[in-house]
């Protein structure tokens, strides 16, 4: 039993916080969740920053007030470091960037054989008078076809001897296929008609 003489404390109201709105994920799309995430990162790093600067731990950094050497490259493996560097120093590219860019090369350059061949042949075909003219040429035409199709085959071995080493499969080269390029430029394997 409680004693008599002792007055009773007055209650006090309870203080209620305030209502948070109930997270719901149904309501929210993959797109907002993913911005308010990368918001509260954001704000985490900028007090983070912020205190550390307030704390003064930015003010005797090694190398204050000299500009900063950026020429290493944070995603380079270190036992590469000392490569790269003599090739950059003595402006020279990996073996496999001078490969791809001698095979590029030669690519472009057999493209513009072919625009050369039909420009020349499709004249001459046109302006032939007789069959036995046009017949010559579409035998020099189907010549060039055959001789063509031989050398992309050994260049096509190349393009794969060269995409099997190089480090970066988004610089991969296409092979080369006759009728592809043909029909690109807008060429056919007969001459008189158009791809």
């Amino acid at each position: 039993m409680g004693k008599p003489d002792e007055p009773k404390r007055p209650k006090r109201p309870r203080k209620i916080p305030p209502r948070r709105p109930v997270y719901r994920p149904e309501e929210e799309s993959q797109e907002e969740r993913r911005n308010k995430s990368l918001d509260e990162w954001r704000e985490l790093v900028d007090e983070r920053i912020g205190e550390a600067m307030q704390r003064g731990e930015f003010e005797d950094l090694p190398g204050k007030g000299k500009p900063q050497d950026l020429t290493r490259n944070p995603f380079q493996p270190a036992d590469q470091e000392m490569a790269h560097k003599l090739l950059r120093d003595n402006d020279l590219a990996p073996a496999w960037m001078a490969d791809r860019s001698a095979l590029l090369a030669e690519i472009q350059a057999w493209r513009e054989e072919v625009r050369q061949e039909w420009s020349w042949l499709q004249e001459a075909f046109a302006a032939a008078e007789d069959e036995e003219r046009q017949a010559a040429l579409q035998a020099i035409w189907q010549g060039n076809i055959q001789r063509w199709e031989i050398y992309l085959k050994e260049l096509n071995s190349r393009i794969l001897d060269l995409n099997l080493t190089m480090p970066i499969w988004r610089m991969e080269v296409f092979h080369v296929r006759l009728d592809r390029e043909l029909a690109r430029m807008g060429f056919s394997r007969t001459l008189g008609e158009e791809g």
